[in-house]
């Protein structure tokens, strides 16, 4: 345990380790991968498991894996940073300074000194210590090779292996002794005394201290995310609509009220989607064919264009698209807590939502929920 904490204390203050045992080096990496998302990105992981249970099937299991990438892709981004410059394959506690950018953030964020935007600046500069750690960790195994301990003639590596002659390479065998206390040790840091118990004490008080925080930082947040549990996941089936306020296309107002009286089919899409530009032909032909009878589309453009209308109007042109649109600058989304894209929401006459469906859905699935709706609107009237 105290090796972890050394280990990570070298990181936190950007200094890197010698002679890294590769096993130790790889349940580092891990529990630098467990802190951060501790204390950057457990939100994310807490939305997608509750998008799971309320959506249920494959939508909801969908929604787990895009929340539990969402969080491990900045860890995952400075593992390959810091393995592409060191040259080594377990990069181990070199992330450490994503951590500490990530605590950093929050601190700041806490004083009020930034906003959650700020967020991915912190990311960033994590990610470029990162970068900077990687390529001092290179410099100690360069030097190695320049004292001749891989051999030109195909003789046994550092490892110790026998050599193409059956022989054993001599500079493998070089004892404790003789490879001087930076070599000897299991954790040492470049340009630090590794005989003072109290520089190893401040090394093991920084790992301590930055691992501390982190799951300190994730235990409240999960306390948090807990009590709001219910307000994490999209709105369900049997829910009341939300309320929400918005302007359709042509410029009219839209709001939960004009979802009643019939059934409704709301569909959240963006340009950039691509799963939403795939769907946009079935939505486009279930609207031709339940129209008539009563259910009525409902396109919510999710779009962050300057010049939104614009945009969705070249858009549907282009594609021959006949539904009614409406222009959202977030508050639809967030009223109904989308989480991904396309977002299928079906209403009752009632303004109740009756089935929800996330990411790519079969054309088949959504004209049984149209089929389900209407039913139930014409056996009411």
């Amino acid at each position: 345990m105290g090796g972890l904490l050394e280990r990570f204390g070298c990181a936190a203050l950007l200094r890197t380790m010698r002679n890294p045992e590769r096993r130790s080096a790889r349940v580092d990496g891990w529990v630098a991968g467990i802190a951060y998302v501790s204390v950057a990105r457990l939100d994310d992981v807490v939305r997608g498991l509750a998008t799971m249970a309320s959506l249920g099937g494959k939508e909801g299991v969908l929604a787990a894996a895009q929340g539990l990438g969402r969080a491990l892709l900045p860890w995952l981004m400075a593992l390959m940073v810091v393995e592409w410059a060191s040259k080594r394959r377990q990069a181990g506690a070199l992330v450490a300074p994503l951590v500490v950018a990530a605590l950093a953030f929050r601190a700041c964020e806490v004083l009020e000194i930034v906003t959650s935007s700020s967020r991915l600046a912190f990311d960033v500069g994590g990610l470029l210590a990162c970068l900077w750690l990687g390529y001092r960790a290179r410099a100690p195994r360069a030097e190695r090779a320049e004292q001749g301990e891989v051999s030109e003639q195909g003789e046994v590596s550092e490892q110790g292996e026998v050599s193409e002659q059956g022989e054993v390479s001599e500079q493998a065998k070089v004892s404790e002794q003789a490879k001087g206390p930076c070599e000897s040790a299991k954790v040492l840091c470049d340009d630090a005394p590794t005989g003072t118990h109290g520089r190893r004490g401040w090394l093991v008080g920084t790992g301590s201290a930055l691992l501390c925080g982190a799951f300190g930082v994730g235990i409240v947040d999960a306390r948090g995310l807990w009590r709001r549990r219910s307000l994490l996941a999209p709105v369900a089936g049997g829910s009341k609509v939300p309320p929400f306020r918005a302007r359709t296309l042509a410029g009219a107002s839209f709001d939960q009220n004009s979802l009643r009286g019939a059934p409704s089919m709301v569909v959240f899409w963006a340009t950039w989607c691509g799963y939403c530009v795939r769907q946009m032909p079935a939505i486009e032909r279930i609207h031709q064919d339940f129209g008539g009878r009563g259910l009525h589309v409902v396109g919510v453009n999710t779009d962050r264009s300057t010049d939104q209308a614009a945009l969705v109007g070249r858009y549907i042109s282009k594609r021959g698209l006949s539904f009614l649109q409406v222009l959202d600058t977030g508050r639809v989304a967030r009223a109904f807590r989308n989480s991904l894209l396309p977002h299928v929401v079906f209403v009752t006459s009632d303004g109740e939502v009756a089935s929800v469906f996330q990411g790519k859905t079969e054309e088949n699935t959504l004209r049984e929920a149209a089929e389900t709706v209407l039913a139930e609107f014409t056996e009411g009237a």
